[in-house]
């Protein structure tokens, strides 16, 4: 995070990409981003990537990501109990608080 954080003065939207996947919920986002919001919602438009599309936005790349989280961990979804125990046993693993 303190990495994008660096970058992000100058753009509206700063999010990791791992290959084709872009990490919305891991993106960092300007106050810029409010209006084309709130237009996008007004449109009835409710995709994320539409907000993309109208902004200044800076991918972080996977080799980028790589340098800081080489195994993107960062990125763990944890949608099943399954997936939380997976979580449970890397945080193990990796020292990790959970």
């Amino acid at each position: 995070l303190n990495y994008m954080t660096q970058l992000s003065p100058a753009f509206d939207i700063v999010v990791p990409r791992i290959g084709e996947r872009i990490e919305p919920l891991c993106a960092i986002y300007s106050k810029n981003c409010l209006v084309p919001i709130h237009k996008l919602l007004e449109r009835n438009e409710l995709r994320i990537g539409e907000l993309f599309s109208v902004v200044r936005v800076r991918y972080v790349e996977e080799d980028e990501i790589d340098k800081f989280d080489p195994e993107h961990l960062s990125f763990f979804n944890i949608n099943t109990q399954t997936e939380l125990d997976e979580a449970r046993r890397l945080a193990v693993e990796k020292c990790l608080l959970l």
